[in-house]
């Protein structure tokens, strides 16, 4: 059937009379052939016009329009001329003509002398003058009418004599333009129906697709952090179990030193590296092992021991799995792990820790403190003495870097007069404290000059005195939080211990009984805690205090990492058996000619110690320590 025929059935018309204008609308390929067929149109009845969006007038006969009163369609405008143009038919169409006007006929901002009416054709009489909009056909459309500036818009984008890509588009697959339309057309449409029908089922597919997996990627991601949430509360209750086994642990080792046996190994039994843990008592001084409800407290340190060790290992996968370490750089790791070494859970470390840790850690390595002070220790034989002297008493031997910010190691070391007297020694006992811990004090007590008959600076005694101290403060309220154990080295112990009963949720009043020994809120005894708490009260030289033994605990662990050209000072004594402390009855060989003499010292005095460049720039008045 040719198109001239479908046109002929539907509108009734002639399949000879057809509009050549159309015969070029059409080339679309089907199945790789190209269609390229003439369409004719009805013969238009009648042509609407409108002028400057005014009221439509409807012509089926030729027509003039002009501003004279002999035109058939009248304009108000100074740039029309009195008959300006006319449209007649021709053929089976309608055609647009200038009369001969001054001012022009334009379309597209083109001026043409004549132009065939197809659909809808807009033109411009004079460049100034009014907009003409032609609708050709008997059943066109009816659109509100335009403003002048959407007339002016509306002129754009066809060429003379050709329909442009949008009328096109709208004529065929815009649903119909109200246009009759043949048989051709109409299949057209129906296939380009078919077409987005489809086109909508194949996105709706992908776009369904997509969804399904955009949800369960969503609910992967709750799932892990749900996962995460759960692993973080389980490895945080087994690290407060651990702590609270660590504190029992210390809680013994006292009651064994109060019965005589000074708490001392004396075969052994070095402390776990990774916080207070491995114990192993051997003979005591006393005859006979300490009993107490008929099962000797080496047999029960020897269990909780055991205990530790599983709860260990079970909390280092929880803190695999939960990936704690990923993402940090090497410098960060050690952070974390000393934070660990300390008592301080990974999980619990509170935002801007790590930055400010690294602050402190730049300081040491600007200056040359930190290598001359370790050198000094080292050949003076300290790191050994110190090392094992903690393991045997079963705190962290990191604590050795308290010795560095007291004194860098000094044993002739003496500190300024205080209400309390003067501090003396690697240690810095105040007279009191000294005698409390076995020290005895010699006659320039009083006088700040390096007195050979004081035992403060007795490098051995002093480190067992400042071990034993140490250990006092572990098994107070600060439950075997080393952080807290630095704090109240410094501040004081009278006022550190005190507020730490008024921390809401620390104080079981029913738990009488000391030995009952596990409290059972660990978590909210942490430094962390206790500096939020009372962190406006405590000095600034106080909290530069720990940070400055944090710091140096985390470059001792790598030293090359942060630039230094020597190993960790304390790895060569870690794994050897402690040696024989001596007990209370068993008097500790003096150390009476300080190896100090025997070279010439890194920095005499505290005064050169206080001379350091202070990270935080703090200019507080020191705090009289207690200690």
């Amino acid at each position: 059937m040719r198109a001239g025929e479908g046109w002929a059935e539907g509108n009734g018309v002639n399949d000879s009379t057809h509009d050549d204008e159309f015969n070029r609308l059409l080339a679309l390929t089907v199945d790789d052939t190209v269609l390229r067929e003439p369409y004719s149109v009805p013969t238009p009845l009648a042509v609407r016009v409108r002028v400057d969006g005014g009221p439509e007038q409807t012509f089926t006969a030729p027509f003039t329009i002009g501003r004279g009163g002999e035109a058939t369609l009248q304009v108000e405008a100074g740039s029309a001329s009195r008959e300006h143009v006319a449209v007649a038919r021709e053929g089976n169409g309608w055609v647009l003509r200038d009369l001969g006007s001054t001012n022009g006929v334009y379309r597209d901002n083109e001026r043409i002398k004549e132009i065939p009416l197809v659909g809808r054709v807009t033109v411009q009489l004079g460049r100034t003058g009014p907009h003409v909009e032609l609708c050709v056909g008997d059943a066109v459309e009816e659109e509100p009418p335009r403003t002048n500036s959407e007339l002016a818009s509306h002129t754009g984008g066809e060429q003379e004599g050709v329909p442009s890509e949008s009328r096109v588009m709208e004529h065929y697959f815009g649903g119909g333009s109200g246009l009759p339309a043949g048989e051709r057309t109409q299949m057209i449409r129906k296939a380009f129906v078919k077409v987005q029908k489809k086109d909508k089922r194949k996105y709706g597919a992908f776009i369904g697709a997509a969804l399904m997996l955009l949800v369960a990627a969503l609910a992967v991601v709750i799932w892990q952090r749900s996962r995460l949430a759960a692993l973080e509360r389980q490895a945080e209750a087994i690290f407060y179990e651990l702590k609270s086994q660590d504190l029992a642990v210390a809680q013994f080792r006292l009651a064994i030193i109060d019965a005589g046996g000074a708490g001392r190994n004396a075969t052994g039994g070095a402390a776990d590296s990774s916080g207070s843990g491995g114990v192993g008592l051997g003979e005591t001084g006393r005859v006979g092992p300490l009993v107490v409800g008929g099962v000797s407290l080496e047999d029960q340190l020897a269990r909780m021991d055991e205990r530790r060790r599983v709860n260990a290992e079970l909390y280092d996968g929880l803190v695999e799995q939960a990936g704690v370490y990923r993402g940090l750089t090497p410098e960060e790791v050690e952070i974390y792990r000393v934070a660990r070494i300390f008592n301080e859970s990974e999980f619990t470390i509170p935002a801007g820790y790590v930055s400010e840790v690294k602050r402190y850690i730049r300081y040491w390595t600007s200056t040359n403190r930190f290598e001359n002070a370790i050198r000094h220790a080292q050949n003076n034989g300290y790191v050994q003495v110190i090392v094992e002297t903690f393991q045997r008493y079963g705190l962290p031997p990191e604590f050795f870097y308290l010795g560095l910010q007291e004194s860098n190691f000094e044993t002739r070391i003496v500190g300024p007069w205080t209400r309390y007297g003067h501090a003396k020694g690697m240690w810095q006992f105040i007279p009191e404290t000294g005698r409390r811990y076995g020290l005895a004090t010699g006659p320039l007590v009083d006088q700040g000059v390096y007195d050979p008959l004081d035992e403060r600076h007795d490098y051995i005694r002093a480190a067992d005195a400042s071990a034993h101290y140490l250990l006092d403060i572990y098994t107070e309220l600060a439950e075997a939080s080393g952080l807290l154990a630095m704090a109240s080295y410094n501040w004081g112990e009278g006022r550190v211990i005190p507020r730490l009963p008024r921390l809401e949720g620390l104080v079981d009043e029913q738990q009488a009984d000391p030995f009952a020994g596990i409290p059972q809120n660990p978590q909210q005894r942490s430094y962390w805690r206790f500096l939020n708490e009372y962190g406006d009260r405590m000095p600034q030289q106080t909290k530069d205090y720990v940070f400055y033994i944090v710091s140096a605990a985390v470059i001792g662990q790598n030293p090359r990492l942060f630039g230094f050209d020597f190993d960790n000072p304390l790895e060569p004594y870690l794994s050897v058996p402690a040696t024989s402390a001596p007990s209370e009855t068993e008097p500790v060989e003096s150390s009476s000619e300080p190896l100090d003499s025997e070279i010439e010292p890194v920095e005499s005095g505290l005064e050169a110690i206080e001379s350091e460049a202070e990270p935080t720039g703090s200019e507080a008045e020191p705090a009289e320590s207690e200690r």
